[in-house]
């Protein structure tokens, strides 16, 4: 976690992604969450990455993980059904994983698909909810999780590897 870093920042970055702020402030509130909220390095993060194979780019990337960056999901969840199948065999080929992850955001909504057999399939659903900010990072986690630091107590095994974990339900993992 970063030094500095403070968790009662948290509810405001957590309102601030309720509010579906747009797409440059979803990936700095994202990129906040990764870096300040999970501790992981921010040159580990790849924003507007190139790829070449498709003609496109991913809006920003964290190892075998896509990240969709949208205003609206409610309009726009089209857009990123088309797109994200491509970003994600490009991005599983590069990495030589089996499967990448693919989260579609707005800020207010965070949908979490994976690749089976060549088509898309949703794996997991999480929302900004002021009230319970931790609950985003918790879900997050395991998409940009480096750690193998967990201690195995029920809270952390439910949170990690429980039914609403994306662990659960992503088989690249």
């Amino acid at each position: 976690m970063n030094q500095n870093w403070r968790r009662d920042q948290l509810p405001a970055l957590i309102a601030q992604l309720a509010s579906r702020p747009g797409h440059e402030q979803v990936r700095v509130a994202l990129t906040r969450l990764i870096v300040d909220g999970l501790g992981r390095e921010v040159g580990a993060i790849d924003h507007e990455y190139r790829m070449p194979l498709i003609g496109g780019r991913a809006d920003t990337l964290f190892a075998s993980t896509v990240f969709e960056l949208k205003t609206d999901l409610r309009r726009e969840l089209p857009d990123v059904e088309a797109k994200l199948p491509s970003y994600l065999e490009e991005r599983a080929r590069l990495t030589r994983r089996p499967t990448g992850l693919g989260i579609a955001t707005d800020g207010a909504t965070f949908l979490a698909y994976e690749l089976r057999d060549g088509r898309l399939f949703k794996i997991g659903e999480a929302k900004a909810d002021i009230q319970n900010p931790e609950a985003l990072l918790g879900w997050l986690e395991p998409a940009v999780s480096e750690r193998e630091d967990l201690d195995p107590v029920p809270i952390n095994i439910q949170r990690e590897l429980g039914r609403d974990s994306l662990a659960f339900r992503w088989s690249g993992t």
